[in-house]
């Protein structure tokens, strides 16, 4: 007979089950901080079976069908994954090596975010009230926000779409708190860049963080309507019909949106646009006059504020 498995490279974190206490179906794992348990090798079959199973099965029926079943269950690769980095040695090293950091910093503004999809100062309420059941105990339809999941969905549609090497070279960088090549490439002194913005107030940093925050260079136009121009390509390719600068529909104040998505919602009371004002707003300091703190986060204990400022401050412009 097999001896049961023990993942001994997940140090404490994962363990055979070797007791007799019956195991929850499969999947119960997942959200468990203790004890990886492995199901015994010549069980190994049955555990799989289980997980098949296991979904459409009553709880009755899993009740009966556990006393003939292996004791744990087989777990996912995410649990496993998730038990591996958080107690093996090297990964711990690792943790420590970047707690503080940059490099941690930024893997913080990039984790996924939950929301509720149907509160009251949400875009896409209307939609999401239609989609969400109506009885009193069901659960609040939510929205899970990975902001780089895009990554891995969006692909180019022509040539002309495609990210610059340059342009892409710089995204990656700054997303993992890396310096940017082209800045670090310009002359140094003291190991600081002797290249001054063109706002002669403060020379160009490695991580981007003056050019992401001053508002007096030329290129912050240009930044702008880069991005409104590959963002408004999206919305065709999902079947809207977009408008976009002047053509726009303006608002009681005559101002207009960047990007304006024709009968977007749709109700009982008719069809409705929806139109957006891009922003660009950074998470750090880099054009503050007190130096010390230019590059760390403007808001480490509330990392969501800079993005609510800058709504709030659109929100003011239109409304005025």
């Amino acid at each position: 007979m097999a001896q049961p498995t023990q993942a001994s490279d997940a140090g404490d974190g994962a363990a055979a089950n070797t007791d007799a206490h019956p195991q929850p179906h499969a999947g119960s794992q997942d959200n468990c901080n203790s004890k990886l348990l492995l199901p015994e090798l010549d069980c190994l079959h049955l555990a799989f079976k289980w997980s098949q199973v296991s979904p459409t099965v009553s709880s009755s029926s899993q009740d009966q069908q556990s006393q003939h079943l292996p004791k744990s269950v087989i777990p996912t690769h995410r649990r496993v994954t998730e038990q591996l980095t958080r107690n093996w040695a090297p990964f711990k090293v690792l943790r420590q090596c970047y707690a503080g950091t940059r490099f941690e910093e930024q893997r913080q503004l990039h984790l996924p975010q939950k929301h509720k999809a149907t509160v009251a100062d949400s875009t896409l309420r209307v939609e999401m009230n239609g989609l969400e059941e109506q009885a009193d105990n069901t659960k609040a339809l939510e929205l899970f926000w990975k902001p780089l999941s895009w990554l891995g969905t969006i692909r180019p549609t022509s040539a002309n779409n495609a990210f610059d090497p340059a342009i892409w070279e710089t995204f990656v960088s700054t997303t993992l708190g890396l310096e940017v090549p082209i800045l670090a490439s310009l002359p140094l002194l003291h190991n600081s860049p002797l290249a001054k913005c063109s706002c002669k107030k403060f020379c160009m940093d490695f991580h981007c963080d003056h050019t992401s925050t001053c508002t007096a260079h030329s290129g912050a136009t240009k930044e702008h309507n880069w991005m409104v121009s590959v963002l408004w390509l999206l919305f065709p390719t999902a079947g809207h019909w977009v408008r976009t600068q002047h053509d726009v529909t303006a608002n009681a104040g005559q101002r207009r949106g960047d990007v304006e998505v024709r009968s977007y919602l749709r109700d009982q009371a008719g069809s409705r646009s929806l139109v957006f004002d891009l922003s660009i707003a950074h998470d750090r300091f880099g054009s503050s006059n007190h130096v010390q703190q230019n590059g760390s986060l403007s808001h480490p204990e509330d990392l969501d504020c800079p993005m609510r400022v800058a709504v709030q401050r659109k929100t003011i412009t239109y409304k005025s």
